[in-house]
């Protein structure tokens, strides 16, 4: 009499554990320059603080899906509007699309329109008023990532985001990081954006400009993270820089840039 075959028991199925996303348990603070009653720089027509706090919560979206945890140093409704990632453009080579095709590209939600941030207040909630002396501001802003980095060191990078102007040549174009020269070397974030912002064309034929005495956000006596940087994005009273930092393509493509430099850190283990 033959024997039943014994059925044989599926293996049991390995558990694959999922990587961390790049940016987990880092704390992203984020600084828009200016707003309340400091518009800060202006040119044809668009203030700094417009661009700044749209710049601001685009960069928050990309670094939360990254695995960030964001913090702003100020609060305003402009960085509540959430920036609507634009379709992206078609290669050159790439056959026109048909108008049905274009507009199944569009977004179904437009970007909201620049908000000038008038309602901005420190978190701490004290109105931001340019009548006050603008070191004081600067230093209060550097007080939120004087308190995270007590809390939870080492995983927080500070970002203050601003756009110059130029009372020199209207060609002049481009941004640049600055830090405090009394640190022993750059930080590996400004390093990395300037790498990156020269890789992308973005420097155009501005410099460097550390300045040691005067930016609360990254002196040290205020603002103790290593992984600091002020950042101008853009050259605003050059024609072609105004029409980029309108652009929401612009946007999420800086905006990317300086995740990536954000993820070198943490991949370097400096954060």
């Amino acid at each position: 009499m033959r024997k039943p075959v014994s059925k044989k028991k599926p293996a049991p199925k390995k558990k694959v554990s999922k990587a961390p996303p790049p940016l987990h348990k880092v704390i992203v603070i984020i600084d828009p320059g200016h707003g309340g009653t400091d518009p800060g720089a202006s040119a044809g027509g668009v203030t700094e603080a417009m661009l700044t706090y749209r710049m601001a919560a685009t960069l928050a979206e990309v670094v939360k899906q990254l695995g960030a945890e964001v913090h702003f140093t100020v609060r305003s409704a402009a960085l509540r509007r959430k920036p609507i990632e634009p379709p992206k453009l078609p290669k050159p080579e790439a056959k026109k699309p048909t108008p049905k095709e274009k507009e199944r590209e569009l977004p179904r939600h437009p970007e909201p329109a620049l908000l000038a941030p008038r309602d901005a207040v420190l978190a701490s909630g004290r109105r931001l008023d340019m009548n006050n002396d603008v070191p004081e501001f600067l230093h209060a802003r550097a007080e939120i990532g004087a308190r995270f980095w007590k809390l939870r060191k080492p995983h927080v990078v500070f970002l203050s985001l601003h756009f110059d102007v130029s009372e020199g040549s209207p060609d002049d174009h481009g941004g640049f990081t600055m830090w405090d020269i009394r640190e022993d070397h750059p930080p590996m974030l400004v390093r990395e954006i300037t790498r990156r912002f020269g890789a992308a064309g973005l420097c155009g034929n501005r410099r460097k400009q550390p300045r040691p005495n005067d930016l609360g956000v990254t002196n040290p006596e205020f603002n103790p993270v290593p992984q600091k940087t002020l950042v101008e994005l853009a050259t605003i009273t050059n024609a072609a820089d105004r029409k980029n930092a309108l652009d929401p393509r612009w946007r999420w493509r800086v905006a990317r840039i300086l995740a990536d430099s954000i993820v070198a850190c943490k991949k370097a283990k400096i954060i």
